[in-house]
């Protein structure tokens, strides 16, 4: 292994000559300088200030350690990606200039191992020699969800000592939820550590974010799109991919509806070739992705239609509708409508719930409907929530994911009255 090591001689032109091919470090990680500059890394923009941080924090000489923190989706990788851009063109203090960043996991250290006869002990051995390798080089180990490695605490008997004492350079990136779970709890650990928080954007700054990368998108699949339909998409987008974060949901429709249209021979993209790669990400009919106002003008009829003799009820949650949908809600983030039907069985409470979602979405096959008196005893917390007294062993939130399958539903709790007390502190 001492031998491999010596294989490496870094020279002042590293950052565009890649990793040997017999080195180690090649199986494990990536050089994110050198992809840099040889333009594989994209630039990410209106994120000055985190790119700050970090670089301020890369230059302590204790506790010199960044983790970045931000749901996925939101640019945590990008970020660092970006660092290792600036490096290559020289726009970093002197503490980064001539350095390398390696991305590395714990899965591609385990992925090495995991069929050895003996495998932490295979695994302590390759971990111990990258732990060498970057102190001894001017290299920065970067680690996406490196929460995955400090669950182990046998990892942690080889990263504590190397972080104490400032010879290994970590940037690490993952959720504040597991950050809190896996990190924060070791104090010892944690001191080593400076947070970086990364927001999700605004639908304002995700437009802007989106403008100016998209004439990569339009030179890649030759065709055109105005910054009209990107605000159209970005809208769209938000109000109906729920289990994904900002920008990285609208990037995601913008490619599809992108492949879309190469795919058709299109040269400028339409607001209904968006519709069309929404439908396909999420499952919502097309007919169903029309403007609130339409959705709206013809919903009293409609549920007056498959529901007799409620007029009154009717007018009411249409009206309440017609407030939120039009934005005139105080938090547009809420639900579209929470209400409470009451009344004796059989006068059309479920009913209603069903023409609402075929109105409304387009199916009544989005109904998500719960029978509430499953739920009767303390435990029902858990098993609907996901909450857990062990948070080592949360349970499947059943709610939630039932909810992120179909994100454009009605969710309808049935005989709601019988459920347990406790479980109405979870909503």
């Amino acid at each position: 292994m001492e031998e491999e090591r010596n294989l490496n001689d870094f020279d002042d032109e590293y950052p565009l000559t890649p990793l040997p091919d017999d080195s180690l470090m090649t199986k494990i990680g990536e050089d994110l300088t050198f992809m840099a500059g040889h333009g594989m890394v994209p630039e990410i923009y209106q994120r000055e200030k985190e790119i700050e941080q970090v670089i301020k924090i890369l230059g302590m000489r204790k506790k010199g350690n960044p983790v970045i923190l931000g749901e996925a989706g939101v640019g945590k990788t990008a970020l660092v990606n970006y660092l290792a851009l600036k490096i290559v063109r020289k726009e970093v203090p002197v503490w980064l200039r001539g350095k390398k960043i390696i991305r590395t996991s714990f899965l591609n250290l385990w992925s090495l191992v995991r069929s050895s006869d003996y495998p932490w002990p295979e695994y302590g051995r390759i971990l111990k020699f990258v732990i060498g390798f970057c102190s001894t080089n001017p290299i920065i180990l970067f680690m996406d969800e490196f929460h995955t490695i400090f669950s182990h605490s046998y990892s942690m008997d080889f990263l504590k000592p190397a972080l104490a004492s400032g010879q290994l350079r970590l940037i690490g990136a993952t959720t504040s939820r597991d950050y809190e779970r896996f990190i924060a709890r070791d104090e010892a650990t944690a001191r080593r550590f400076e947070p970086v928080i990364v927001q999700e954007p605004s639908l304002e700054l995700t437009k802007k974010i989106l403008k100016e990368i998209k004439h990569d998108y339009e030179e890649y699949y030759q065709t055109q799109i105005s910054d009209e339909i990107i605000d159209f998409l970005v809208v769209l987008s938000n109000e109906y991919i729920h289990n994904r974060f900002q920008p990285d949901k609208s990037l995601t429709l913008l490619e599809r509806t992108f492949i879309n249209c190469s795919t058709k021979g299109k040269t400028e993209v339409k607001r209904e070739d968006v519709e069309e790669a929404l439908s396909e990400m999420t499952g919502i009919p097309n007919h169903a992705l029309k403007k609130e106002s339409a959705q709206i003008s013809g919903l009293e009829a409609a549920l007056n239609y498959h529901v007799l003799g409620q007029e009154e009820v009717i007018k009411q949650i249409t009206k309440r509708l017609l407030i939120t949908m039009t934005n005139s809600s105080v938090n547009p983030s809420r639900p579209k409508g929470v209400f409470l039907l009451v009344g004796p069985s059989g006068v059309g409470k479920t009913e209603l719930a069903k023409a609402i979602a075929l109105h409304m979405t387009g199916s009544d096959a989005n109904l998500i409907r719960l029978d509430m008196s499953l739920y009767n005893t303390a435990g029902s917390t858990y098993a609907l929530l996901g909450a857990s007294n062990d948070p080592n062993r949360p349970q499947i939130p059943f709610l939630t994911y039932q909810i992120k399958n179909k994100p454009n539903a009605v969710l309808l709790l049935d005989e709601v009255e019988k459920a347990d007390n406790a479980l109405f502190a979870g909503f």
